[in-house]
C-alpha cells in the first residue's frame, strides 16, 4: 500500500514536516515530534511539539498530499484510515449510482461515504500538489 498522506508537507533542510501557512503572509510554520529539531531553530510548544515559522524562499518545497483509492473501479477520496478500515467519500454524480449500489450512504448533496476494511480497496494514490509556486522534488513527483 502507498504510504497514507493527507495535508500539507514542506521540506526543509533535506527533511521533511508537516506545514501550514498563514493567510496574509508569506510565513510558512513547520512541525515537528523530533526534538533534535531544535539545533535547526525549532522551538517547543506548550502542546510538547516542536514548530519553527520560515519564509518560503528557506523551503525547498511545500505541497499538498491528497490520498485516493480506486473502490470497486471508482477513484474516492481517503479521508481516514485507522484500525484496518478505511473511510471513504466521493463528492460528485457521475458514479454515485454505482457507489450507492456498493453501500456508500448519501450524507450531502452529491456526496457520499463508505467504511471499508483496506483489504477491498483495489489501490492507493496519493496526489502531491505543490504550492506556492514550488516545484517537487524528482523523488516525490
Amino acid at each position: 500500500m502507498t504510504e497514507y498522506k493527507k495535508g500539507v508537507f514542506a521540506l526543509y533542510k533535506g527533511k521533511e514536516y508537516v506545514a501550514a501557512t498563514e493567510e496574509g503572509t508569506d510565513r510558512v510554520f513547520l512541525f515537528s515530534k523530533d526534538a533534535s529539531d531544535v539545533a535547526n531553530g525549532f522551538v517547543r510548544t506548550s502542546f510538547g511539539d516542536f514548530e519553527k515559522a520560515v519564509g518560503p524562499t528557506e523551503i525547498n518545497s511545500i505541497y499538498q498530499c491528497a490520498p485516493f483509492a480506486i473502490y470497486q473501479g471508482v477513484r474516492v477520496h481517503v479521508e481516514s484510515i485507522e484500525n484496518g478500515k478505511a473511510e471513504l467519500s466521493y463528492h460528485g454524480t457521475d458514479q454515485a449510482d454505482q457507489l450507492v449500489k456498493a453501500g456508500f450512504e448519501q450524507f450531502d448533496r452529491y456526496s457520499y461515504m463508505k467504511v471499508v476494511p483496506v483489504g477491498e480497496i483495489q489501490g492507493f494514490v496519493v496526489e502531491k500538489i505543490p504550492l506556492l509556486g514550488t516545484k517537487l522534488p524528482e523523488d516525490l513527483a
